[in-house]
């Protein structure tokens, strides 16, 4: 029976990795609503309204610019009650300033003040009715996360309206839902209270005082959202490490391999009848492991040479991914439902569904550059940027490693580098580029805490230069993803099992336990299928994935090439952004990419 692992939460739980995905598919985003942006400020946990903003302040940011002028010590003195049930806001009737009236500016007001009763009397959600009075009167919305320090980070949230570059007070809540909620709620109590101010204060002395004195708000107390919200790395770390537990159940001795964990996790943010929207988080691919095969290069395709974490969660989610395109093929209504991929408007390879995210989770801090002490993510001026290999046992500058070494024995790049690679080339590799657009990580989660996660950063994302665009064949890009910290579960560390790696993807009954040392599956894994113990992540696999989906696809073209190599090599684009990305870390001083044609180089 398939082993899955699903979580939901509502989209207020989004962070930051949502606009980087946007942005890299060049999805225009709506003036209106903007994504949320993290800043850093002391948490706000009052629950009582204490405005600052002047009328003048609110209402030019949502009326055209007039001639008048209205003094800055209006102030809101706003009370709350503490009834359970309705909230009644007297607004503050000192008399205000007195000025000219302006016809024309009192009357737009006037519109903005009847929408927002409107919308009271309706009783709509105050983030529905917020967002429909941006959309109507033409202004931009967006909502910003407060991040909240100490123990108030676990307890509560923070978040506040921006309306055309005007920042509102903070709402706080037990979850993120709630907090916008409030937030939305003390941003329309003020715009329409201070409306009231900016019409009353262009309005004769006498009408001025009636109208304020008699203007009574009337607001409900927000619902309590029953979902317990937690923020994007705490979900990320949460389903990896329970989707290992539940694999592993009947292998206890390999449940201290979480130490080692990476896991490949594909969001989906979907919209129920009324609107609501949610996420759903799921790991479809994941693996451990801390080691790679040393030995003679193989030409059979049959070892599985590098057995770190990261490069065999890939490995498993190209698995997954060879699945989906089959689960396209169907042309059934269900199983393209379940499908990732569409067609694309531009050509005939396929792409994600809009609503489809990539992220990935690291226990642990990849080895090379990312581990680098130093902060400079220059090569020529760090050495520790530069790229590194594993040769014989050990890890080195990849440019001191002897040419006889690289071309006999098995030499694998660290993490750190590969990753770097794969934020311009994809993780779908040559072979799957014959069928779809290239698939980019949007999000990084480490929970590695003894690491700066700047320097992490850099060596992942700024070791490949933006200006590379220009040269880059459409559709690869150099790509940006977004890193974030979470403090996983302490694993007790058995040096024995850091040379063993456990591989599994959506679909696949058991987990396959490979031993590093030997590039083979163990005798005591759960899952055997392979020729000669051979992994079904080696690239003799991979192969037969390929010719079996180009079958399904009715691609005969790509049936006529004999070996694993050439079917690679015809990924023209694919390659030609491999050779441009290898001559960008020559030429910067990080050190040569060693080719490996030879072990591609077989037929079955």
């Amino acid at each position: 029976m398939r082993s899955t692992a699903k979580t939901m939460i509502t989209r207020e739980g989004r962070r930051v990795p949502r606009l980087a995905a946007s942005l890299s598919r060049h999805i225009p985003c709506p003036s209106s609503v903007q994504n949320e942006k993290t800043v850093e400020k002391p948490p706000i946990v009052t629950t009582s309204l204490e405005t600052t903003a002047t009328a003048e302040q609110i209402a030019s940011a949502i009326v055209p610019k007039c001639d008048a002028t209205v003094s800055d010590s209006l102030e809101l003195q706003v009370k709350t009650s503490e009834s359970e049930e309705c909230l009644q806001v007297p607004v503050d009737a000192d008399k205000p300033e007195e000025l000219p009236a302006k016809t024309e500016v009192v009357e737009d007001v006037n519109d903005f003040i009847k929408l927002l009763e409107e919308f009271e009397e309706k009783n709509i959600n105050p983030v529905s009715a917020l967002l429909q009075f941006c959309q109507r009167k033409g202004c931009e919305l967006h909502f910003q996360e407060v991040e909240n320090a100490g123990i108030s980070a676990i307890s509560c949230y923070s978040l506040r309206a921006v309306v055309n570059g005007f920042e509102f007070k903070e709402g706080t809540g037990v979850s993120k839902k709630e907090a916008k909620y409030n937030c939305a709620e003390i941003a329309l109590k003020q715009l329409y209270q201070q409306l009231q101010l900016f019409t009353s204060s262009a309005q004769p002395p006498e009408v001025a005082k009636s109208c304020a004195r008699s203007r009574v708000l009337s607001v409900r107390r927000p619902r309590v959202p029953t979902e317990n919200l937690v923020i994007h790395p705490i979900r990320c770390a949460a389903i990896s490490s329970c989707m290992l537990n539940m694999l592993v159940e009947h292998l206890p001795k390999y449940k201290s391999s979480k130490g080692t964990l990476a896991a490949f996790i594909v969001e989906r943010v979907t919209e129920d009848c009324s609107n609501e929207t949610g996420e759903q988080y799921e790991v479809v691919a994941l693996g451990t492991g801390d080691s790679c095969y040393s030995g003679w290069m193989c030409f059979d395709g049959r070892l599985l040479h590098d057995c770190h974490a990261a490069v065999i969660a890939r490995r498993a989610l190209q698995r997954y991914l060879f699945k989906q395109l089959l689960l396209f093929c169907s042309n059934n209504p269900a199983c393209l439902e379940k499908c990732i991929f569409c067609k694309s408007s531009e050509n005939d390879f396929l792409s994600l569904k809009h609503n489809i995210f990539l992220h990935l989770y690291l226990s642990s801090v990849p080895k090379g550059a990312a581990r680098s002490i130093l902060m400079d993510p220059v090569p020529y001026r760090n050495p520790e940027m530069r790229l590194h290999i594993h040769s014989k046992g050990s890890i080195m500058p990849a440019a001191i490693c002897r040419p006889s070494v690289t071309t006999t024995h098995v030499c694998c790049m660290s993490a750190s580098d590969k990753l770097s690679r794969w934020m311009v080339l994809g993780v779908q590799g040559a072979l799957l580029s014959h069928f779809i657009k290239p698939l980019y990580i949007t999000s990084i989660v480490i929970s590695d805490q003894f690491h700066t996660l700047t320097i992490v950063t850099k060596a992942i994302n700024q070791r490949v230069d933006e200006s590379l665009n220009e040269k880059l064949p459409s559709p690869f890009t150099a790509m940006r993803a977004h890193f974030s910290h979470c403090s996983g579960e302490e694993s007790e560390e058995i040096e024995a099992l850091y040379k063993l790696s456990i591989n599994w993807c959506w679909g696949d009954s058991s987990v396959e336990i490979v031993d590093g040392a030997t590039g083979k599956i163990t005798e005591d894994s759960p899952f055997k299928n392979g020729i000669n113990s051979a992994s079904r992540l080696c690239k003799a696999a991979m192969f037969w994935s390929f010719q079996r989906l180009a079958k399904a696809m009715d691609r005969p073209e790509l049936l006529e090439w004999s070996t694993c190599h050439e079917a690679k090599k015809e990924a023209k684009k694919y390659q030609q952004a491999k050779g441009i990305v290898n001559y960008h870390f020559i030429s910067t001083g990080a050190g040569p990419w060693p080719q490996k044609g030879l072990v591609d180089n077989f037929s079955k």
